[in-house]
């Protein structure tokens, strides 16, 4: 009986599901607004589990002491970058545990074959994978409590906005010339980081492009800014002479 059950709900997401952008739903104006992908998707999906992952064993610390060489280093990193970091205590009780079970299977079972395969061709292809700079500043991350906002939820900004951007193009050692973004972004400036750590301001035509063959959107750089205020003089400008 259960096996039914669990074909009729495969198939009535299969039916149901559309390719409508699915959302967040942390509060009463978030329900009222939220389309039906996004209630199949936190009704159905994020609910079991969490239920899943409450009752799954903790994995013994000896077994996390004993990872070796890509397990170890990728533990580490997760560790400090993301764990350590996050303010949002439902995404680390739905995901860290599962994260932790992954690399014990990689470390000690036959998931060490495609896991090994995989890592192999992420990171032959890694100057193909787009990155959301956002992204990479907890400070941006959804927060239990939020500084800026003195209550849950994430800050948007400037950054929030911008589309993800080629990992070969936003890595260039030399300055930017070329930028590759996906989706077209919606304004002539571009946010980055500098090697500091410092933001930046890429200046382009948007509807100046050429269309890579994975559908990225690639633009000449016209001029790097420093300053957030000439930046968005400059792509105005470049906006007002485009339509003369």
């Amino acid at each position: 009986m259960n096996d039914i059950l669990l074909k009729l709900r495969n198939r009535f997401l299969y039916h149901l599901a559309s390719k409508n952008a699915i959302n967040g739903i942390n509060n009463q104006e978030e329900w009222d607004e939220a389309g039906y992908d996004s209630i199949l998707f936190h009704a159905i999906m994020k609910w079991p589990l969490r239920e899943i992952v409450r009752i799954l064993p903790d994995i013994p610390q000896a077994w996390i002491d004993n990872l070796t060489g890509s397990r170890k280093l990728l533990y580490q990193i997760a560790k400090k970058e993301w764990y350590n970091n996050d303010d949002n205590s439902q995404r680390r009780a739905k995901l860290w545990k599962p994260f932790l079970y992954f690399l014990i299977l990689w470390q000690n079972d036959e998931t060490m074959e495609p896991a090994d395969k995989l890592l192999y061709e992420v990171l032959k292809h890694r100057d193909e994978f787009y990155i959301n700079l956002n992204r990479q500043d907890p400070a941006n991350w959804y927060m239990d409590t939020n500084p800026a906002m003195k209550q849950h939820g994430r800050v948007l900004g400037l950054f929030s906005e911008d589309p993800e951007i080629r990992y070969n193009t936003v890595n260039q050692p030399f300055g930017y010339d070329l930028i590759t973004t996906f989706p077209q972004p919606t304004r002539n400036f571009i946010c980055i980081r500098n090697p500091d750590g410092s933001p930046g301001y890429l200046i382009i035509d948007r509807f100046s492009y050429s269309l890579e063959e994975d559908g990225g959107f690639t633009y000449h750089v016209m001029g790097n800014m420093t300053d957030q205020i000439s930046a968005a003089m400059l792509a105005a400008k470049v906006e007002k002479e485009r339509k003369w």
